[in-house]
């Protein structure tokens, strides 16, 4: 179980933690993580050739992706403490960070990963008082252009 809570800050970090932290625009903490899945995928470009057959000659490294189911509870924790809205302030959050469409930083309890945005999220509404999630974050790769002056080149006239 997660030692992480919703909408009070904790000290929290990755090391030995079964969990799942979303921090950037907004920051949420699961009560608990019932599943994490790392996916990995790769793009593998095909070329056919005369012959028909088909030449595989480059890879691309398609980017992370999270999947997250998570659970949040009115009353985490201690036996007899109540936190009024800490339910619908995690659905609040989940929301805004999709709706936002910013960059953030997502620990795990296996890996850091940073550049993320959330690709999909489901917050289903089962009963009061908790609720059952599902996230999906991908990893946006960040680029920059250079650009370079080049020289002037003369050119001479061709000869007829």
């Amino acid at each position: 179980m997660s030692l992480v809570n919703l909408i009070f800050k904790s000290s929290w970090t990755n090391k030995g933690q079964i969990g799942v932290r979303l921090e950037g625009l907004v920051t949420f903490n699961a009560n608990l993580t019932l599943n994490e899945s790392h996916q990995r995928t790769s793009t593998i470009t095909d070329h056919a050739i005369e012959s028909g057959a088909k030449v595989s000659d480059h890879i691309i490294r398609d980017p992370e992706r999270i999947t997250v189911l998570g659970f949040v509870t009115d009353t985490p924790g201690k036996f007899g403490q109540w936190f009024p809205g800490a339910t619908q302030g995690a659905f609040d959050t989940l929301d805004k960070a999709w709706s936002a469409g910013e960059l953030f930083t997502v620990y795990t309890g296996r890996k850091k990963y940073e550049n993320m945005v959330i690709e999909s999220r489901d917050l289903p509404r089962d009963r009061d008082g908790s609720m059952q999630f599902s996230i999906t974050m991908r990893r946006v790769r960040i680029v920059e252009t250079a650009s370079v002056k080049l020289p002037k080149v003369k050119v001479k006239a061709a000869d007829s």
